[in-house]
């Protein structure tokens, strides 16, 4: 799940210049109207581009924003070290900004090299005691630690960052929903469903107060995803259905990728097989065209589709086109799951075709099952999880209590 930051920078503004508040309104326009959002930051870049303060980096900023949403990485990147150049080091600005590029390094598979970004920010972070700046660092770094699987520091790193914002006054309850929306995420992929549930629909309660409709659609694709788990394709069907016109408004090649396969797959288990095999044919053509890692899974559960419905012919036109060069990058940088799964299909196809790769296949799997068994402490991670949910009942039977006392202090006033 992708979240930039609007680097807050304070200028002195002339007459007839550019103001801050233009600047701000083009960046609030991302999320809400791309398109002309689009249209405004390039105005403003010719703008600002001779203005002595610190707009035109903040124009820059925000034009890296806006294609990091379209998935555009290297026009993205190209903005952010451009609008760096103008900003004091080890500044809030700064700080924010290199944020901004560490999140597109860990989308783009650079996840060593994101930590080792994020981890000297938080460092500085500290120094200049912004616990606004150091929150979403925390964050990040928990992102960094999803993508690598390492789901115990991951869940850590969010925690943290939760209880950071909740210092920062007034609360920002648009930052803390973003956190416990990735939350949600990582109680899903450790079964705990229910939970996950709990935390996105909070999440979208804060979203749609604020009238922010893109989170609020990524939060609904979460939950879909956590529905498809539960094995509750209809509620999937439903959820995406609202979602997937929004979403392609912005252009998120990233999490549309994820939830066309989502469609695909829960009209799998409605066993509409016809319907979804075209689901499943477009998904992994957008995913290959988009070059998006995720692609992987759909092409793993595509093949598994095809092996079940013994359409042999589909299947063998699939596994030829994705051993192809682009997909095997692409599979480089998907999830040690996924690797697996691609080459347990492999494996399964070569059974049925006595292809003489069977025991190279075989090897694959092991390999990537050992990974597995070492990367995963699911124990762990569910224990600290456990540690988390008893302290959030703690603290809303609290507020309960102080409510009550509360209401039984106005009571005895109004009998008085």
């Amino acid at each position: 799940m992708l979240f930039f930051v609007f680097t807050n920078i304070y200028c002195f503004s002339q007459e007839k210049k550019i103001t801050y508040d233009e600047v701000k309104n083009a960046f609030d326009l991302i999320f809400k109207e791309p398109k002309q959002a689009k249209i405004k930051l390039d105005l403003l870049e010719k703008k600002t581009i001779n203005q002595k303060d610190s707009l035109y980096a903040l124009v820059l900023n925000n034009k890296g924003v806006y294609f990091g949403v379209q998935t555009n990485i290297d026009s993205s990147l190209y903005y952010f070290n451009k609008a760096a150049k103008h900003i004091d080091k080890g500044s809030v600005r700064f700080i924010s900004i290199n944020n901004n590029i560490g999140i597109l390094l860990n989308k783009a598979g650079k996840t060593d090299e994101a930590l080792e970004l994020f981890y000297k920010n938080l460092e500085a972070s500290k120094k200049i005691k912004s616990n606004k700046t150091t929150a979403l660092i925390y964050g990040e770094i928990a992102a960094c630690y999803s993508t690598r699987e390492e789901y115990t520091k991951a869940l850590e790193n969010i925690i943290e960052s939760i209880k950071l914002w909740e210092l920062v006054k007034p609360v920002n309850k648009q930052k803390i929903a973003i956190e416990k929306q990735k939350m949600g995420n990582l109680y899903s992929i450790t079964g705990n469903y229910k939970f996950a549930l709990k935390l996105y629909d909070e999440a979208k309660l804060i979203f749609k107060k604020n009238d922010d409709i893109y989170n609020f659609q990524k939060v609904c694709i979460s939950q879909a995803n956590t529905y498809l788990l539960q094995k509750k394709p209809l509620e999937v069907i439903k959820l995406l259905e609202k979602a997937n016109p929004i979403i392609e408004e912005y252009s998120d090649k990233e999490l549309l990728t994820f939830s066309y396969f989502l469609e695909a797959k829960a009209n799998e288990l409605l066993k509409q097989n016809k319907k979804a095999k075209e689901k499943y044919t477009n998904a992994v053509s957008y995913g290959l065209k988009n070059n998006q890692k995720r692609v992987a899974h759909t092409v793993i559960e595509f093949g598994n589709f095809l092996l079940n419905t013994k359409d042999f012919v589909a299947l063998n036109n699939l596994i030829i086109n994705e051993e192809n060069k682009d997909f095997t990058a692409l599979l480089e940088l998907a999830p040690t799951e996924d690797k697996m799964g691609f080459y347990k299909l492999l494996y399964d196809y070569a059974v049925i075709t006595q292809n003489p790769k069977l025991n190279f296949y075989s090897d694959k799997v092991e390999k990537y099952s050992l990974i597995l068994e070492q990367k995963y402490n699911l124990f762990q991670v569910k224990e600290l999880q456990a540690r988390h949910e008893i302290q959030i009942t703690a603290k809303e039977k609290e507020i309960t209590e102080q409510i009550h006392e509360i209401e039984k202090k106005r009571l005895y006033i109004i009998l008085l």
